[in-house]
């Protein structure tokens, strides 16, 4: 995966990678991520809510290279060039053994164990889930956001 350093040419602020849902007690993340950057890492961004930068999400593992915003399409390309200069059969059973890789490891069962979780997740509630819910609803997501970031900001 490939991430871009900013939103637009114009933003000053860089991309960023998390899992604030947490913070807000309205969902949690589809848990891949200990597949991707291991165990210890990913219970510290599941259980804080902290995001990272482009830059920390690509020395994790988390994407594989962070390119300015104006260069984004291009190095997509560039990469989907030299994949389609390979044998097709070739990415076809490269990918393939790369997917059972991750299933042997047991990334369905997590996928799967997952969404047992967000179902059981979505039927209850909890105090910071009915005030992000409230405070959204009288007042608007962006105001819900407000909220819930404003209960980190001293951390």
């Amino acid at each position: 995966m490939t991430v871009q350093t900013d939103f637009h040419p114009s933003a000053k602020k860089e991309r960023t990678v998390g899992f604030r849902v947490i913070r807000a007690g309205v969902g949690q993340p589809l848990l891949i991520t200990p597949f991707s950057i291991g165990l210890a890492r990913s219970k510290e961004r599941l259980l804080t809510g902290d995001t990272i930068d482009a830059h920390e999400a690509a020395r994790l593992g988390m994407v594989s290279r962070v390119v300015p915003h104006d260069d984004l399409m291009s190095e997509c390309e560039k990469v989907a060039k030299k994949i389609c200069l390979l044998s097709p059969i070739g990415v076809k059973m490269t990918k393939a053994s790369v997917n059972r890789a991750l299933e042997r490891m047991g990334l369905l069962s997590a996928i799967n164990d997952n969404l047992e979780s967000m179902i059981h997740f979505d039927i209850s509630t909890d105090p910071e889930q009915d005030e992000f819910n409230t405070i959204s609803h009288e007042q608007g997501l962006k105001a819900a956001l407000n909220w819930r970031d404003a209960r980190f900001k001293d951390l």
